[in-house]
């Protein structure tokens, strides 16, 4: 709800804005972000949106301080110039016991392959249109004969 205000799609009330945004800075600060796209991902909403709007309703410094410091160290901004993600570095693996010699050739999980039926001849069929087309024709020459009859 937070993004749809900063993006305008919604113009909530202030009263309403000052509470989602001191229950969301508060929620962070006790249970840390979601870390999905759209919030450790976004550092405009995250970094700069939320810390401005806890600034300007004057909510307090220290939640405000808290929520920064929660942020940056889930995701290191700043700390580094190469960044990958929400702000970790790409160069290593997330899990140290994940980490893979590069001279092998080794895929984790399953490879997909391409398969192929012998008896696919390229054309699909179906009985349903079959059916739809005797339907009309037995319904045309329904008519066709009640017509006829008629005379």
């Amino acid at each position: 709800m937070l993004e749809a205000t900063r993006k305008g799609y919604w113009d909530a009330p202030d009263d309403v804005l000052e509470t989602l945004v001191s229950e969301y800075a508060q929620s962070v600060v006790e249970n840390g972000p979601a870390c999905c796209h759209h919030t450790c991902g976004n550092p405009i909403l995250g970094d700069e949106y939320i810390p401005g709007l806890i600034s300007a309703f004057g909510l307090s410094s220290d939640l405000n301080a808290e929520y920064g410091a929660t942020m940056e160290s889930v995701t290191e901004r700043g700390k580094t110039a190469a960044k990958g993600g929400v702000g970790k570095d790409a160069g290593k693996p997330a899990n140290p016991s994940e980490q893979l010699n590069p001279s092998e050739d080794y895929v984790k999980g399953y490879e997909m392959e391409v398969e192929t039926s012998e008896f696919s001849t390229g054309l699909s069929f179906s009985g349903a249109p079959m059916i739809g087309m005797v339907l009309v024709i037995a319904l045309m020459v329904v008519i066709y004969w009640g017509y006829r009859r008629r005379y």
